[in-house]
């Protein structure tokens, strides 16, 4: 995060220069606070320094080296190795101006914007330009640039946002007759450009264009605008919109230091992970014209609202919020700290990892820094640990100072949230339906689950849970054993300060099943007789002779039961000879309880075939002759057969069509 008051201080800072020539600065820095030397320049030069994280932690330098050449640089843990410079023999410009800003995308790619000339005087071309290094090579694009006979064509303040997918988002302030905030992007493949704000006086004028792109690759962007007066530096706008929106929205005005007769310094905008934008601010305490102090703000739409929220309240010190950074869930604050008459000074850090800002409780003091340090750049690794890039020495130096959180003295609070987030089962349902002031829960299972996962969140990342005295992982799943009956789970959370929460889950689980019931019987050809009854044990169906087998299909009405049918599955057709088939359909209960229904089925034997040899002959026409002189005695299966015309007699009628059926007549 990087101070912007280059214009603003520059009076202050020669004076200060002079008073530090008779009051040098002595202080030790402590701890494992480590200073690294970056550049030295031979006489007075703005740096323009900028820091960048790489994907996986990396620290990136950028500064200026001269009208001709920009350095690149990454720390190796000691010391700062340099990467191919950037240089206008590389560039094809005649010389770069000021302002550098620097970002690394998730593939280690180095993102560069900076100002270039080419030419010279008032004449000479000027804009914007871009570069990427991709490990191997830089390679260049002018993002916009103009030339005017009169030099009225002119960009300022140049910042770089890159998204996931590698492309660059730019502003920066350009001027010809009138002021604009102006953003670009080259995700196209080309550069566009489209118009954020426009003053269109000096009492009017745009500054300090900034651009965010979060995690869901929404583009965020503000800048400071006069809004036609002088008196205040200006008041602070924002909008943002989705990558691939045409456009963005106008922009909401959430600061309006005019109106509140401030003159607010703004710190540049950040984004945190859940893409909430946040801005710092100073405003100087006074008593008429003396400063006795200075106040801290943020501004911030966290909580859904842009609100804001006094950080820091100063009395009796000289404070420059050097700006905000966010790494994961924390958010941190910089501030270079002065006595009033400028005797006296060191930085000092905040956080807030979620519970609300603290302020460091360790002033540290660089030992390089021999007046003061301008360009005051910086970033906060994954681990809490800062990183300071300054310029100082009479514009002279470029040093950075590395240091943890602890030697900021940035103690964080333990968390004392034991609740859980919500609590899951993988059978049954929870009652009453889970919340986090909720200890008590019940639930049923049937007999056949004998084991039940259990999934505890924890709300607070840091809590650790157990299941029954077991550890397992927030939102991972734990399988408790369950008995028949009550069966009582514990769920202990335990909160980062050894706070302790139990939760308590009964599970009952069922007795096994004494039901052994069908709750219906069908069979795929003929009718039970009688009408099936869960309580009716015997049925009886009858089929023609063409029917070899028949499907009995059975419906238990427990689903924990089991069923067969003749020893095997319902779904396996039964072979049937002629006569009676009794068919067993053997119901199990859940607790062993077996019910036995029986089908008995009747395959008729072949129409004339009295013998049941499965052929229609003169032998089973002799049947019915002596059948009828009572000699033989009938089947009913062997009636039925022989009554060919189906008078329920057996006769000669009968017996001189079973003739003709086996002559083929």
């Amino acid at each position: 995060m990087k101070s912007k008051r280059k214009s603003n201080l520059l009076s202050i800072s020669l004076i200060v220069l002079l008073l530090l020539q008779l009051v040098p600065f002595q202080a030790k820095a402590a701890g494992t606070v480590q200073e690294s030397p970056v550049h030295t320049y031979s006489q007075n030069t703005w740096a323009w320094n900028a820091l960048a994280e790489g994907p996986n932690g990396e620290i990136y330098l950028t500064h200026k080296v001269s009208a001709t050449a920009i350095a690149v640089k990454k720390w190796n843990g000691s010391s700062w190795d340099s990467l191919p410079s950037v240089t206008t023999a590389l560039t094809g410009d005649t010389g770069f101006s000021d302002s550098l800003d620097l970002e690394v995308d998730k593939d280690g790619k180095v993102h560069l914007v900076y100002k270039h000339y080419i030419g010279s005087g008032v004449t000479s071309h000027r804009g914007v330009k871009y570069g990427v290094y991709d490990g191997t090579k830089w390679t260049f694009s002018e993002v916009e640039g103009y030339s005017h006979p009169n030099g009225w064509r002119n960009f300022y303040d140049p910042t770089l946002a890159v998204d996931s997918n590698g492309n660059a988002h730019i502003v920066y302030k350009y001027v010809d007759t009138q002021y604009y905030a102006k953003y670009a992007t080259n995700q196209s493949g080309s550069w566009q450009t489209q118009v954020i704000a426009t003053g269109t006086s000096g009492t009017d004028e745009v500054h300090d264009p900034i651009v965010r792109v979060d995690g869901q690759d929404v583009v965020h962007l503000s800048y400071v605008k006069e809004d036609h007066q002088n008196t205040y530096y200006g008041n602070y706008y924002y909008t943002k919109k989705a990558l691939n929106d045409a456009s963005f929205p106008a922009a909401q005005k959430i600061i309006d230091a005019i109106a509140e007769e401030q003159y607010y310094y703004y710190t540049p905008l950040i984004v945190d992970e859940n893409g909430k934008a946040y801005v710092g601010y100073d405003a100087g305490i006074y008593s008429g014209d003396t400063k006795t102090g200075t106040n801290l703000y943020v501004h911030s739409n966290q909580s859904g609202s842009w609100k804001r929220e006094t950080l820091h309240e100063g009395a009796g010190r000289d404070l420059y919020f050097t700006g905000l950074y966010s790494n994961g869930s924390a958010l941190y604050a910089l501030v270079d700290s002065w006595s009033l008459d400028w005797a006296e000074g060191h930085f000092f850090a905040m956080a807030n990892y979620g519970g609300g800002w603290i302020t460091g409780s360790k002033k540290v003091v660089s030992q390089l820094i021999v007046d003061y340090a301008d360009e005051l750049t910086y970033m906060v690794d994954a681990q809490g640990s800062f990183t300071l890039a300054m310029l100082h020495g009479g514009l002279r130096n470029i040093s950075t100072l590395y240091g943890t959180s602890n030697d900021f003295g940035l103690i964080q609070s333990l968390s004392d949230n034991a609740d859980l987030a919500s609590l899951a089962l993988s059978d049954g349902t929870l009652s009453p339906t889970f919340d986090k002031a909720t200890a008590s829960y019940t639930a049923s299972v049937g007999h056949s689950v004998a084991a039940i996962d259990v999934t505890p969140s924890a709300e607070d990342a840091k809590a650790t849970i157990a299941v029954n005295g077991t550890s397992v992982a927030s939102g991972s799943s734990s399988s408790v054993p369950l008995q028949v009956g009550a069966n009582i789970i514990t769920v202990t959370v335990t909160a980062e300060d050894g706070s302790i929460k139990t939760y308590t889950v009964t599970i009952t689980r069922a007795a096994a099943s004494s039901n052994a019931d069908l709750t219906s019987l069908a069979v795929s050809e003929g009718t039970l007789d009688p009408q099936f009854d869960a309580a009716t044990m015997e049925y009886a169906v009858s089929v023609d002779n063409s029917q070899a087998s028949i499907i009995v299909t059975p419906t238990v009405s427990d689903a924990n039961a089991a069923v067969t049918v003749n020893g095997q599955p319902p779904a396996n057709p039964v072979s049937l000879t002629v006569g009676s088939n009794p068919i067993a359909v053997e119901v199990t209960a859940e607790n062993g309880t077996v019910k036995t229904y029986t089908v008995n089925v009747t395959r008729e034997l072949l129409k004339g075939d009295g013998n049941g040899d499965g052929k229609v002959t003169s032998a089973d026409a002799l049947m019915v002759y002596q059948y009828t002189s009572g000699k033989i005695q009938l089947t009913a299966l062997q009636k039925k057969a022989l009554d060919m015309n189906n008078d329920g007699q057996v006769n000669a009628v009968d017996a001189n069509m079973i003739m003709k059926a086996a002559v083929g007549k």
